[in-house]
């Protein structure tokens, strides 16, 4: 059993599944869809800290210059684990190494 979080760990939580949740690797979203769903639950029962998630906006220097390309969404899925699966080899062999 989480302990459970505080209004604060939930709106980091809200935040991070808002906005990084398309560049993990789908094995980690699904680690971390209990936590997220957690997220929610507790701010449901604090509206200040839930309502600071309509009250921001992120900008970046491309939006409107650039538009993301038309792809799959299992073939980044399929990408971004991949990506994860090999770091995690190399760090491995390199322990293995001892580098």
């Amino acid at each position: 059993m989480h302990t459970p979080l505080t209004p604060s760990d939930a709106l980091l939580l809200a935040l991070s599944e808002r906005w990084l949740s398309d560049l993990l690797p789908p094995s980690v979203r699904d680690d971390l869809q209990a936590d997220f769903d957690a997220a929610r639950e507790a701010l449901a029962a604090h509206p200040a800290y839930a309502s600071w998630l309509n009250r921001i906006r992120v900008f970046e220097h491309w939006d409107d210059v650039l538009q993301p390309p038309d792809a799959d969404q299992q073939v980044a899925d399929t990408l971004q684990q991949a990506l994860l699966d090999e770091a995690a080899a190399r760090r491995k062999s390199m322990r293995r190494r001892g580098a």
